[in-house]
């Protein structure tokens, strides 16, 4: 039985999935296996391509039902002590599994590892996810790609199939660290994240994003009352923040008078000013 499962959910791709397996094959962690879930794919060159997978990697088809449910699919059918979730475009650096095994039975109570990350594509430079569980609430700055053991993923309730436009990882992250897990983090930048071109895709993007935002809060309204996030923001403060309380909390006040237009107007502005500023 292996002890690590790599999952990957994959919707008409090709050449990137044969990368990202590509990756796995060349982890030195010696006992992992491969599963990929087929999301409902119908581009010619993506189904040959996974007639062609060889017998070391676990194919599982589905009807197209989003990123959530082909990552629950995955750990169905995974037979790995620990999950480790990788996109199809995305990939790792052959140390990777290793070293978040290592730091994970170091401190298994934090009940993930993740890593810095390589941007790669349309941008570059290496990133890190916030320490800060408080400013989790507000923005999706967490990992998704994470060795996480089977049980806490299990104890969590696993990824919300709801949310079939993307972000289920920030949702799913605000839940580990609701139940106490916020997980271990190695400084090395062992995942290779691809940056799609920007442009055409931003305003899906915008528009997913402020949707995710908008049911995150309607499931969690316990926690986003402005009582329990001031008590939340009084447990973390002492955790390097990247902005005040007040500008969360405007955050959070504009959230609720903007309607969802303007919300995705004025969100789309930002994203387009953010891009300017990366260009230089």
């Amino acid at each position: 039985m292996p002890q690590i499962s790599v999952v990957i959910p994959t919707h008409n791709r090709a050449d990137e999935l044969g990368r990202a397996i590509g990756s796995v094959r060349q982890q030195t962690f010696p006992d992992v296996e491969i599963v990929v879930v087929d999301d409902g794919s119908t581009n010619p060159g993506a189904l040959s391509f996974l007639d062609t997978l060889s017998a070391d990697v676990v194919l599982i088809r589905q009807a197209q039902a989003g990123p959530a449910a082909a990552r629950n699919t995955g750990v169905r059918h995974a037979a790995g002590q620990f999950i480790f979730f990788l996109d199809s475009d995305d990939e790792l650096a052959p140390e990777c599994l290793a070293a978040l095994f290592e730091a994970l039975q170091r401190r298994p109570a934090e009940g993930f590892a993740y890593s810095l990350v390589r941007l790669a594509g349309s941008a570059s430079g290496i990133i890190g996810s916030e320490p800060n569980f408080f400013e989790c609430l507000f923005a999706n700055r967490r990992p998704y790609a994470m060795l996480i053991g089977r049980s806490v993923f299990e104890a969590a309730g696993g990824y919300d199939e709801a949310m079939r436009l993307g972000n289920e990882d920030w949702e799913f992250n605000i839940r580990l660290g609701l139940a106490g897990y916020h997980g271990v983090r190695v400084d090395e930048p062992l995942l290779i994240y691809q940056i799609a071109e920007s442009g055409l895709h931003q305003s899906v993007g915008v528009d997913n994003l402020a949707a995710a935002r908008r049911y995150i809060e309607r499931k969690h309204r316990d926690v986003f009352k402005l009582r329990a996030l001031i008590d939340l923001w009084l447990r973390w403060r002492r955790v390097p923040s990247r902005r005040p309380l007040f500008a969360y909390l405007f955050l959070w006040a504009v959230s609720r008078l903007l309607t969802p237009e303007v919300y995705r107007a004025c969100a789309l502005m930002l994203a387009r000013v953010r891009e300017r500023r990366q260009a230089g």
